[in-house]
């Protein structure tokens, strides 16, 4: 559901931030998109749901948690930034247009404890995808460059992510890459084995899938996994299903001048045959149920070289994007109208998603127009 919520943009949840709308609800948190009325700057901000049934408390150590985690990655330009945790608050008055009685979140927007974080102008992946072709191979390389830069930093610095998937990248106002939602990520240093089984079940890794109790499982080689998912997902626009044939050794595939020809998934063969040796190896090596085949971020970097790009890529991603977002907002604006014909108000506010954009300036001064990570250097782990 698209539809707006009458009166929402005139409800403040302090006396600088005024609502916007609803970006989306998840699991544990809902995000809305706000404007700092004095500098007139958008921002995203996460509060902890309102239905999660824990203390006050526990909803401040989640956000915090993740406060903690955004703030330590916020130098890499492929990773949303994070500004500001507003914790113990008290309700403020609301303007006199704001009608408290059609709403059900206001006191609890005005007093949980919310992060603000970077609003992104292009919202998340999945709404390019969602009814639409397939991306050429030069833009998924395009961004597979900068998924693979960003885990590669994360993993770096002692962080698995454990809930990457297209839902969770979201594009700035050049359409680049910032990956998103920290809630699941996990401190683990240089012992990656953990026994918490988080993430989304699609775009999980088959040992967390299927991990039994007391198990370990390697999380940074889940995030190669789920990496691998977002790249064939942007490819075939599906989720990857193994044919039954011999899968190749891919840690062999370093220095092994294989093209793979023969797909080990069950896809469109004349789509698979049409894409280039590197961009196959890559698929193939971060989709390996083995996750000891599978390579580490790292050795992406070091090992699996993506074709060269055209210059003038960046302007061909925008281009390409911004299509799909004029398609996305037609249908979605389509789909908004037979659903005020059939569907009563009432059901269309139980759980609304909401990913309407107003036009923000670019608060992020890290970044250049083409998002390029080269100016963050690969690092070695010991």
């Amino acid at each position: 559901m698209t539809m707006e919520i009458s009166n929402t943009s005139a409800m403040m949840i302090d006396k600088n931030h005024q609502i916007i709308s609803t970006l989306g609800i998840g699991g544990a948190g809902e995000v809305y998109s706000v404007r700092n009325n004095i500098t007139n700057t958008m921002y995203a901000a996460k509060f902890a749901r309102k239905d999660l049934k824990v203390t006050q408390a526990k909803k401040l150590m989640l956000l915090q948690r993740e406060r903690d985690t955004m703030e330590d990655l916020n130098e890499h330009p492929n990773i949303l930034t994070s500004y500001h945790l507003y914790k113990k608050r008290k309700a403020i008055p609301q303007p006199p247009s704001f009608d408290f009685s059609k709403q059900e979140f206001d006191i609890h927007l005005t007093t949980s404890p919310f992060h603000l974080i970077e609003y992104c102008e292009n919202g998340s992946f999945i709404s390019y995808m969602r009814n639409q072709s397939t991306l050429p191979e030069n833009i998924v390389v395009f961004y597979a460059e900068q998924l693979i830069s960003a885990i590669e930093y994360i993993h770096y610095k002692g962080y698995a992510h454990l809930d990457i998937k297209l839902d969770n990248i979201l594009l700035d106002d050049y359409f680049n890459i910032r990956l998103s939602d920290f809630g699941s990520a996990l401190k683990v240093d240089d012992n990656p084995f953990t026994v918490f089984r988080r993430g989304t079940p699609k775009y999980m890794a088959p040992e967390v899938f299927q991990l039994q109790d007391g198990k370990e499982f390697d999380a940074y080689k889940a995030d190669i996994y789920s990496l691998g998912v977002c790249l064939y997902l942007m490819l075939f626009k599906r989720f990857p299903v193994y044919d039954g044939a011999s899968y190749p050794a891919t840690m062999e595939l370093f220095s092994n001048p294989e093209t793979l020809d023969s797909s080990p998934f069950d896809c469109d063969k004349s789509r698979w045959t049409s894409l280039s040796p590197e961009i196959r190896r890559i698929i193939v090596a971060c989709l390996n149920q083995d996750p000891n085949q599978r390579p580490n971020s790292q050795q992406l970097v070091e090992n699996f070289f993506l074709p060269p790009q055209n210059q003038s890529i960046e302007e061909m991603v925008f281009e390409e994007m911004q299509d799909r977002r004029s398609k996305y907002e037609q249908s979605r604006h389509e789909k908004a109208i037979i659903e005020q014909k059939f569907i009563r108000p009432v059901q269309c506010e139980e759980n609304p998603v909401y990913d309407k954009h107003e036009n923000a300036p670019n608060t992020r001064p890290v970044c250049n127009k083409s998002g390029s990570s080269t100016n963050v250097s690969t690092h070695s782990r010991n």
